[in-house]
């Protein structure tokens, strides 16, 4: 049975377009452990809906203004997140954002000022 035919899992191709997601960065997102280990069948990859699940994660995370560095850190050693981790960094991120968001308010205050 070929590859795109196989129930409940995905080429390459197929989990870029569920996903969103180029093919590239989905290699990207394996080649750094952000993922789950995607298995085989002769030379293509199998990607099942975890997978697909998690490159949306972890595209939704940058869009939250969270590097690939950061992701790294806050999975475990089965490639999933570590959710109270990933929790406590989402609460840092917005503390952060609060920060900044006061900061500019700050200096749009100067401006006006000025």
């Amino acid at each position: 049975m070929h590859a795109d035919r196989l129930p409940n899992h995905f080429t390459i191709g197929q989990a870029s377009r569920q996903s969103g997601v180029s093919a590239k960065a989905i290699r990207h997102y394996e080649s750094l452990g952000l993922m789950p280990q995607v298995p085989r069948r002769g030379s293509y990859r199998l990607y099942q809906p975890e997978h697909i699940d998690a490159i949306r994660l972890i595209r939704r995370a940058q869009a939250l203004g969270f590097t690939l560095a950061e992701l790294r850190l806050l999975g475990t050693d089965a490639c999933t997140p570590d959710w109270p981790r990933f929790v406590l960094a989402l609460s840092h991120k917005r503390a952060a954002l609060a920060a900044e968001i006061k900061r500019l308010q700050a200096l749009d205050t100067e401006l006006a000022r000025a």
